[in-house]
Formats: C-alpha cells, sequence, structure tokens
C-alpha cells in the first residue's frame, strides 16, 4: 500500500474537503498520476460499485391464486407501491450527503429487506396493499440516492458503464426471477408455504446478510472518508473529479435556488422527463414479460425459463452499449440507437401472430429498453452540477420513470395478442426519439454558444471557483455531453 504523500496531505483544509492546490492554473503531480487514478477506479468498482449493486425481486409465482386475486387487484397492488415511491424521491436525494450514503443506503437496505421478508407472511389482499405501501417507502429513496452517491466517485464518461451494473439488476432480476420461480414452483408446499412465499424470504435474508457486508465493507460517505484509499489516492480522485467536472463541489451548502433552477433549467425538463417513457417501457418488461411469454401457449414451467434468455441478453448489449457510450461520449445516439431495435420489437409484436417471431421480438424489446435505461439515467448526471442541482435532476428523473411505471401496471390486460398495449409501446418509444433528438439539439446548441463565450476570454479557463459553483453547468467551462 502506498504511504500517504506528506506533502499532499498538508494541501488538505479538512477531513471532509480535500482539495488540490493548482499553481498558475496547471494540474498537479498527483492529477497526472494515471497509475494511481487506474488503481483508485478499481477500488471504488470493487467495493463502492459492488457494494450498491443489488438484485431486486420480480416475479411472484401462484400469488393471484393464493391470495384470490383478480388481475385487476394485482394491478392495484403494483400501482400502490408508486405512490409512496415517488413522493419520498425527491426530499430523500436532499438528505444523502447530509445523513452519507453509509449509513442512508445501507439503511435502507436494511429496511426494505424486512419489508420484503414480511411480504412473504401476508395473507389477505388487504395486507399485501400495506406491505406493498412500505416497499415503496423503503426502496423509492434508494435506486435515486445510489445514482447520486455513484456520481460523486466516477468521472462523467466513465459513469454509464457503472450506471449498466447498477441497472442491469433490472435484466439479472428478471432472468434470476425466472429461474428462481422455475425451481420454486417445484418447491411448491414445501414447508407448508406456497412457492411465491419464498421469492419474498430470499430477498429478505438477502438484504439482511448485504447490509452486514455494506457495515463489513465501510461503505464511506465519501472519498475523504474512503479508508480503503491512501492519502494519495483520495487526491488523484478528487483531483480526477474536479477537472472533469470543472468545479469543485465541496463545502456546497443546501439552497432553494438550486432546486428551482435545476427545476428550470430547460436540459433538465428534456431529459428527465424522457425518463417516463423508459420508466414505462422498463417496468412494463420487468412486471409482464412472463404474461407475455405465457400467452404463447407455452406451460408455467416453459414460462419461467423462457422469459430468463431476453433478459440475459439485455444485460450483456447493455454493458457493451455503455463501453461505446463512455468512449465516445455519446448518449443520444446510443439511446436513439437502443430505442429503434425496441421499436423493431414491438412492431414484429404488432404484426405477427407467429409464436416464434412474437417470442423473437422479446428479445429486441428487452435489449433495446435495457440499453435505454443507464444511458437515459446517466444522461442526465452527465449535464447538472453542482451537488444539490444533480441531486434535484436525478429525483426529477425517478419521478418521471415511477409514473411511467405507474402507466405500466395497468397495461398487458389485453392477452393474448396485446395490440393496445403494443400500440401503447410503439407510440411513447416514438415520442421518446424525438425528444431524445430534441435533448442533442438543445446541448449541442448551448456547447456552441458556450464555445463562443471562451473565445471571447481567449479560451483562458476561468478561475473563479465561486463564479464556477454558482453558475454550475451553465458556466463557460463546462461542456455538455451529447
Amino acid at each position: 500500500m502506498d504511504k500517504p504523500d506528506s506533502d499532499i496531505g498538508a494541501e488538505y483544509e479538512t477531513k471532509s474537503e480535500l482539495r488540490q492546490i493548482r499553481p498558475n492554473g496547471r494540474p498537479t503531480e498527483v492529477e497526472t498520476d494515471h497509475v494511481t487514478a487506474r488503481r483508485v477506479r478499481t477500488k471504488i468498482d470493487l467495493i463502492v460499485l459492488s457494494t450498491i449493486s443489488l438484485i431486486w425481486n420480480a416475479a411472484k409465482a401462484g400469488l393471484l391464486k393464493d391470495l384470490k386475486m383478480t388481475s385487476y387487484q394485482f394491478s392495484v397492488v403494483l400501482s400502490i407501491f408508486f405512490v409512496p415511491y415517488m413522493t419520498v424521491e425527491m426530499v430523500s436525494n436532499f438528505l444523502v450527503r447530509k445523513i452519507g450514503a453509509h449509513i442512508f443506503v445501507t439503511g435502507l437496505i436494511l429496511a426494505w429487506g424486512i419489508v420484503e421478508t414480511f411480504q412473504g407472511f401476508v395473507t389477505s389482499y388487504e395486507g399485501l396493499i400495506v406491505c406493498r405501501v412500505f416497499l415503496g417507502l423503503t426502496e423509492g429513496p434508494l435506486i435515486p440516492a445510489a445514482v447520486l452517491y455513484l456520481s460523486e466517485w466516477y468521472k462523467r464518461h466513465e459513469l454509464q458503464q457503472r450506471m449498466a451494473v447498477l441497472f442491469s439488476a433490472t435484466s439479472l432480476a428478471g432472468a434470476f426471477s425466472g429461474l428462481l420461480a422455475f425451481a420454486i414452483i417445484h418447491l411448491d408446499g414445501k414447508g407448508g408455504k406456497p412457492g411465491w412465499r419464498h421469492l419474498d424470504f430470499l430477498p429478505g435474508r438477502y438484504c439482511h446478510h448485504h447490509h452486514r457486508s455494506c457495515r463489513l465493507l465501510w461503505l464511506p460517505k465519501d472519498i475523504a472518508s474512503a479508508r480503503f484509499l491512501t492519502e494519495k489516492e483520495k487526491a488523484v480522485a478528487l483531483a480526477r473529479l474536479e477537472e472533469d467536472m470543472t468545479l469543485n463541489e465541496a463545502g456546497e451548502e443546501f439552497r432553494f435556488s438550486s432546486v428551482w433552477s435545476a427545476l428550470r433549467a430547460p436540459h433538465v425538463l428534456i431529459l428527465s422527463t424522457s425518463c417516463f417513457y423508459v420508466g414505462y417501457l422498463i417496468f412494463g418488461l420487468a412486471y409482464f414479460l412472463p404474461t407475455v411469454v405465457g400467452s404463447l401457449g407455452y406451460s408455467p414451467a416453459k414460462t419461467q425459463l423462457y422469459g430468463v434468455p431476453p433478459f440475459a441478453c439485455g444485460f450483456v448489449v447493455s454493458l457493451a452499449a455503455a463501453l461505446f457510450s463512455d468512449k465516445y461520449h455519446c448518449r443520444g445516439l446510443v439511446a436513439i440507437g437502443a430505442s429503434f431495435l425496441a421499436l423493431g420489437g414491438f412492431i414484429m409484436m404488432y404484426k405477427s401472430i407467429n409464436v416464434h417471431v412474437r417470442y423473437g421480438s422479446l428479445f429486441a424489446q428487452t435489449i433495446g429498453v435495457s440499453v435505454l435505461t443507464p444511458c437515459t439515467v446517466t444522461w442526465v448526471p452527465n449535464n447538472v452540477m453542482p451537488h444539490y442541482r444533480r441531486a434535484t435532476a436525478i429525483a426529477l428523473v425517478f419521478i418521471a420513470g415511477s409514473a411511467g411505471g405507474l402507466l405500466a401496471t395497468w397495461m398487458y390486460h389485453d392477452a393474448p395478442h396485446f395490440y393496445k398495449t403494443t400500440r401503447v409501446n410503439i407510440g411513447l418509444t416514438v415520442a421518446y426519439i424525438l425528444q431524445c433528438a430534441v435533448g442533442i439539439a438543445y446541448l449541442h446548441y448551448q456547447n456552441l454558444q458556450k464555445a463562443k463565450e471562451r473565445a471571447m476570454h481567449q479560451n483562458i479557463p476561468d478561475e473563479d471557483s465561486e463564479a464556477k459553483r454558482a453558475l454550475g453547468d451553465k458556466h463557460r467551462d463546462f461542456i455538455y455531453t451529447l
């Protein structure tokens, strides 16, 4: 392990605010230490990212039958989850820095695990409603907090790869829940319990274990308090972020003006509201892909197994697309390309009644939507600075996505051909493509205006840190990601 550099340590103002001094505006030696930078990224990936990434529970085999629920009541159960989910997302994101992710995130995981476990004991439709409310309250703040937290550990164009790992949870949950459901179908009645209850007990036990793991790994509050980094590595990590963001966010205080400015920013509104379409598409597939597969005439066991390959392929392609997007700094174009793939799948589903064609269309749908999620979610924090503006924008992303998920819970009731649902899928995918195009055009225009402003200042970087913090992403030195 590297020995802390005493000269570098002398430059730290406090443990919570480590800053690099840039004499004459030039990068320090620490900032150019690429070997240390790679080591820092690896450590963050192994400890922070792996700790944050969770596998979410999905299918509920046998739930409707055992609780004597209609498909309408099942939609109510799914919908009620999103009401508290959306309610807490905005406020909770302002608490991440104050409380600290090491307490906030691990506490939410523990609470979510407790609620998920108790859901396995429900015996009535009403009891399930109550559990879903509490599940929304505990799960709602978790992913926005995780996205905000990770955005403060990685450079902007390293982030989508990490978001793909985090959001591949959707694809992996779909795949593993199918495999679990297949296995649990054969455990039905074991221990005097129906099979679907085991799908609640397992994630609950996992989260209790994972909570202990978070403590064991010392999920840090921020870079400055990361025990797994040496002092030199902390300096490199902070310098990389400051250079990438063109400003130092340490010590920023919460102001309502920051929230209001984010809510009024055109690009925040364009990009975050586009997540309504993404939320609708991803939650629709996550909840109802087994329903669609089952409508093709497969047995219950085969329905669970045949739901695995589309999600597994979505996981692999999502990671590959993230690598490409990070390398070439092109969120919007990748999102549009993935949208056309999903659109092709929806059109295949709408036009054909052939079982094999319809099953094949699920691959295109799932792969396309799996790429959309990390791409769109990364696009917003990439373009919003500083911290509290970004916290607001990320919360807005997930509120919009949850609203889309709420709509999705009322779709897919038109089996076996799903004509009505597929028409809605096609329409919203086209709307998403158009909104992405508007977002790219707007950000490109803003970058051109900033280039003109920089030229007026002879392309000399602005060293006024207070002005940069006040303007955030609107500052001329900050270049938007397309």
